[in-house]
Formats: structure tokens, C-alpha cells, sequence
């Protein structure tokens, strides 16, 4: 007859059986996740609360995103494309790169320094990374920074998807082809809320792909149709189209060379961006008495700036080519809506 051999440490069979009960217990909980997963809420409404608590709960994440938008308007069209990524890392590591045909920034951090590149103009900034958290900047009249802060807000913007939602409902199940994969998904349409900043007569539909397997959204269609300023009659039509071609969440096995930085050798070290709007000519008007400009509104009136002498008045200077423009929009009307009380004119010129 065989007989077990007796282990001359009887510790360590205390040990590998512990290992065995937590390799088990967690093989248990990623099954129970994968159970969970795998369930399909019969309303298409507490799906799309899971998927965007989903993204609420994540720490760490790669997200990277493809989107192509076109607004036609009554008398105008346009096309723009987009190309974004979002990474953050355990230790206070991240890269926000967004790509526009306006705008071109990389924000990298490895965890102890920050760099700020601008591609396009070969300049770049550094400093120790803040402990906060990766840098925000605010756009100006004479830069943008729209596109990498919608970069920096993915997780943020899909975490909220289902508190704009006024409705939600299943579309038919479809296969989306990422990265040359076959992607099962299942579809929400969904009526979106009225914002304020909108014209009243704005509406809102969106169209979302949630990949069956992880319950992530992989692809978001918005479609946007009205007046984009409020009192105007000219009607636009916005769609834009999202396809998310990595998404990793709670991903903390990334590749170091994401947060790394090597300035190209033709790239200038500098304190501030040179801004690519600002001329040698250009006259300092700021604390000076604004000219007199005569404007045609809608309607066929003559508008004079000097009208208004004495009370604060907004020019807001606008194409619907213009992409920074166009998102800028909503922020407008908002801001006009709480401060037309305290005298602020609005004068929005195309």
C-alpha cells in the first residue's frame, strides 16, 4: 500500500491551504462579476445605471476614442474629427493627448514631473506634477484647450451619461466591428434631457452601444437638432459619432512608456506658448474705450455698439466651421441667462 509522505513542515500546509481557499474565494467573486455581467437588465434604463456606475467607480482606466462630428446648419456645413486618449495610472501617472483640426495637445505626467507639449508648435512646458491630480487649463480668445479638457473629462462624461437621459429603451442587438474584432453589444436610444443653455426648441437623442461582455459603452451616437442660440431662428443639425477603440477600466497594468516624455529635438522648452493668433501689430486695446462698431441684426436693424455705453456688453464672435465656437455655445447662453439680470448685453456675431 502507498502511503502520503508526512510534510516535515506542518506550517506550510496550513499556508498552501490558505492560498487555496483565496485562490478559490477569488476565482469565486471574478465568476459572481462575470455572472453579473453577463445578466441583461430586462429595462434598458438600470443598464445604463450600471454601465455608467461603472465608470463612476473606476480609479484607473485607458480609454481611447475616435469622433467624427457634422453640423449642418441653413446655410453652412461642417465636418471635424477628433482623436482623444485618457490614462491614469496608481502614482499620480497619466496621458491626456487630444487631436483636433484646431487644437493638437499631449498632457503627460510619470509621477513626479509634468509636461505640457503643443505638437504643432514644437513648444513645450514642464513642472513637478501636482499631487492633485493632472493640470486644467482654461481656453481664451487667443487659445483653445476645449478638446484636451473633453479629453481629461471621458471617464467624468460617460459616468453621466445616464443623468442627461430623459428615457431609455433596447434597440435591437448589434456586432461592432473594433480593431478588427467582432464586438456583441447591446443598444439603448435614448431621449435626452433639456439642458439649460439650450433653446427650448432644442432636442436631443443618443444612440448607445454597450459591449455585452464588460458592460462598457462602445460606441455613442448624439444627435443634436434646433436653434443654438436662444431667440435665434437659424436651425442646425448636429451629429456626432464616438467609437471607443480601447477601454480598460480599473487598468493598472500599463505600458511606462504611456507617461513618459522625450521632447523632440527641434521642440523649444518655454515659460508660456507662443500663440499662434497674436500678431506683432497687434494694438493693446485692453482699459482703452472700445470703437464704435455698427452691426446688422436678423431682422434688418442697425446696432450700435455705443448704444450700449455704460453697461457691460459680451461680443461673441462665432462660425459654424468653427469648432471651439460651436462648444462654446451652450456656456454662452448660460452665462447670458444668469447675468441679463445684473445688465449684460449679448451680442453674437456670425
Amino acid at each position: 500500500m502507498l502511503r502520503r509522505p508526512a510534510l516535515k513542515f506542518p506550517g506550510l500546509q496550513a499556508v498552501l491551504s490558505f492560498i487555496l481557499i483565496a485562490a478559490s474565494a477569488s476565482n469565486a467573486e471574478a465568476q459572481a462579476a462575470r455572472a453579473q455581467l453577463a445578466e441583461t437588465p430586462t429595462d434598458a434604463f438600470t443598464l445604463l445605471k450600471q454601465v455608467g456606475q461603472r465608470y463612476a467607480n473606476a480609479a484607473y482606466y485607458r480609454i481611447e476614442a475616435v469622433k467624427e462630428e457634422q453640423m449642418n446648419a441653413d446655410f453652412s456645413r461642417n465636418w471635424s474629427k477628433s482623436v482623444t486618449t485618457a490614462v491614469f495610472a496608481p502614482g499620480n501617472k497619466y496621458r491626456f493627448e487630444a487631436h483636433t483640426n484646431w487644437e493638437w495637445w499631449v498632457l503627460v505626467s510619470d509621477g513626479k514631473t509634468e509636461w505640457l507639449y503643443s505638437p504643432a508648435a514644437q513648444e513645450y512646458k514642464e513642472q513637478t506634477a501636482p499631487d492633485r491630480g493632472p493640470s486644467r487649463f482654461e481656453s481664451s480668445g487667443l487659445r483653445s484647450f476645449i478638446s484636451l479638457t473633453e479629453a481629461q473629462d471621458t471617464l467624468k462624461n460617460l459616468a453621466e451619461l445616464p443623468s442627461s437621459a430623459k428615457t431609455a429603451s433596447y434597440l435591437p442587438d448589434e456586432t461592432v466591428i473594433l480593431n478588427g474584432k467582432q464586438t456583441s453589444c447591446y443598444v439603448i436610444d435614448v431621449q435626452g434631457k433639456y439642458l439649460p443653455g439650450w433653446s427650448p426648441d432644442t432636442t436631443s437623442m443618443s444612440t448607445v452601444w454597450v459591449e455585452k461582455e464588460n458592460h462598457v459603452v462602445r460606441k455613442l451616437h448624439e444627435h443634436m437638432e434646433g436653434p443654438l442660440i436662444m431667440g435665434r431662428q437659424e436651425k442646425y443639425v448636429s451629429d456626432k459619432t464616438t467609437v471607443y477603440t480601447v477601454v480598460e477600466l480599473e487598468a493598472t497594468a500599463v505600458s511606462e512608456g504611456l507617461f513618459a516624455f522625450t521632447p523632440p529635438s527641434n521642440a523649444k522648452l518655454v515659460k508660456e506658448f507662443e500663440s499662434p493668433m497674436r500678431t506683432r501689430t497687434e494694438a493693446p486695446i485692453i482699459g482703452k474705450p472700445a470703437p464704435d462698431v455698427v452691426l446688422s441684426s436678423q431682422n434688418g436693424k442697425t446696432i450700435s455698439l455705443q448704444s450700449f455705453q455704460g453697461k457691460p456688453v459680451l461680443l461673441d464672435f462665432w462660425a459654424a466651421w468653427c469648432g471651439p465656437c460651436v462648444e462654446s455655445m451652450p456656456s454662452v447662453s448660460r452665462l447670458y441667462a444668469e447675468a441679463a439680470k445684473y445688465g449684460l448685453i449679448l451680442l453674437s456675431i456670425d
